[in-house]
Parts: C-alpha cells; sequence; structure tokens
C-alpha cells in the first residue's frame, strides 16, 4: 500500500504543489489540535515553531537533483540568506532545516550554517538568486553538505 504523501507527491508538476503536499504531512504531525501553522517570514517558502525546541526552516523545489553536492550546496546558500534575514530582524534563528523536493528530502541542524553568517558578502541579494551572485557555494566545504546529512530519496 502506497501512503498518501507519496501518491500525492507523485502527481505534483511546479513546486507549489509539492509544497502543498509536505506542508499536509507537516501540519498532520506538527499542527493538528493545536493554533500553530507554517508561516512565511522573510517570504521563505515555510518556517514553523513548535515550543521551546523546534524551528524549522523549510525549503521546497520541484525537482532540484538535491542528492548532487552543487545542486545541494546551492539550495543551502538560499537557506543562509534566509537565515540571514532572521539575524537581521533579531529574530530567533531557526533550528531546524528542512529542504525537500519532488523526489528527495534532507533536513539538518543550522548549527552548520551559523559560521556562514559572519562571511563578507552581499546579504541584500534575494535569497532565491543568492547562489547567481556570489561564490560563497563554492567555497562551501564538503563537511557542510556531507556532516550529518541523510537524503531520503521518495521512490515512486
Amino acid at each position: 500500500m502506497v501512503s498518501r504523501f507519496f501518491e500525492e507527491i507523485r502527481y505534483a508538476k511546479i513546486e507549489r504543489e509539492v509544497e502543498d503536499v509536505y506542508n499536509k504531512g507537516i501540519e498532520l504531525y506538527f499542527t493538528k489540535g493545536t493554533n500553530l501553522q507554517i508561516e512565511h517570514p522573510h517570504a521563505c517558502d515555510g518556517c514553523l515553531e513548535k515550543v521551546l525546541f523546534l524551528k524549522l526552516l523549510i525549503e521546497y523545489k520541484y525537482d532540484e537533483e538535491l542528492q548532487n553536492d552543487v545542486s545541494r550546496a546551492k539550495v543551502l546558500v538560499q537557506v543562509l540568506y534566509y537565515l540571514k534575514r532572521f539575524e537581521e530582524n533579531g529574530e530567533k534563528l531557526p533550528n531546524v532545516i528542512m529542504v525537500g523536493d519532488i523526489n528527495e528530502v534532507f533536513v539538518i541542524h543550522s548549527n552548520s550554517l551559523i559560521d556562514y553568517l559572519d562571511e563578507n558578502v552581499d546579504w541584500s541579494i534575494a535569497p532565491s538568486n543568492a547562489h547567481e551572485k556570489i561564490s560563497l557555494f563554492f567555497c562551501m566545504p564538503k563537511s557542510l553538505y556531507f556532516f550529518t546529512l541523510y537524503i531520503l530519496c521518495i521512490s515512486l
């Protein structure tokens, strides 16, 4: 028997549909029966803060080949720029990052990215364009995207 998630995600044709499927699952496990909801501060794809221990930053893609080092680094630069927006506004930083697309999903602790917030780069660039404007992601050590990084491949 195929789960409802797998059944729905395989029909996604655009990023917004991927987002909708993931959000249903997140809401089922994290917000059901509460007044919590996924919010979109700083125009990110999603952020969910649950009690004291979890602040989840979510980034969705349609089909990004997240098993590829360069593709994964490109998305992590975008996430880094969102983290910088939280920092610049004096907000509590998300402590968990989830990146998902139609085929893969990975979750990392934000500690892997925090040191990059001190880099001398143009932080005014839109997060979605940051990987095109700066070379920061070429400088990210392999340890960043292999250290405790597990990618779940969605088999359809």
